[in-house]
């Protein structure tokens, strides 16, 4: 009640008498503006639309989509990245597996050439062992030989020398180196005589 006294009292002016209806009149008139009003309201509207919109909304708009574009090439730069890092390490991978494959042939060819030179050095050392061996031999042959002509002889001589005493009687010269020739020839061994 006391609202609707205020609201009387507002709409009565000085030496006018103002009833209810013309005022909710008065005050649906004031809800909705006056056309000037609203066209000026509309033209700064689109003014202040356009304006945001060329010198805020584009550069915004373009400089995000930089932003977006320098995001994405730094994206699709480390996805290429990634890819070339990765066939480089299967390309490492792939080197590292033959390289290694390679050091195994390499070993495995040193160790046999090491055998063959280890055999071939061997059979080699057999060989001249084998030679020296009979070198050896055949010169322990001659010596010996040698040592039992020589011995035939010595013991030719000394026993033409012992018989020749024994007998003190003088032997011609023929007949000692027919008695040394004929011991000489003789095949019997040393030990034998």
């Amino acid at each position: 009640m006391s609202s609707s006294i205020q609201v009387l009292s507002e709409t009565i002016e000085i030496g006018k008498v103002v009833t209810a209806s013309d005022e909710i009149a008065k005050r649906f008139n004031n809800l909705f503006p006056s056309i000037p009003m609203m066209l000026a309201t509309f033209i700064a509207f689109v003014i202040v639309f356009l304006l945001l919109f060329f010198f805020l909304y584009k550069p915004v708009k373009k400089m995000i989509r930089k932003r977006q574009e320098f995001i994405q090439s730094q994206i699709d730069d480390s996805i290429k990245a990634k890819e070339d890092s990765l066939a480089k390490l299967s390309q490492a991978q792939a080197e590292l597996i033959e390289s290694h494959k390679q050091s195994v042939n390499i070993v495995n060819n040193a160790k046999s050439k090491a055998q063959e030179i280890l055999a071939s050095y061997k059979n080699k050392a057999i060989s001249d062992a084998n030679r020296l061996i009979e070198e050896t031999q055949i010169d322990l042959n001659e010596r010996k030989k040698e040592f039992d002509k020589n011995s035939r002889i010595l013991i030719a001589e000394t026993a033409t020398e012992i018989a020749q005493r024994i007998l003190k009687r003088e032997i011609s010269k023929s007949t000692q180196d027919e008695i040394i020739k004929d011991f000489l020839e003789d095949k019997t061994p040393i030990e034998d005589i």
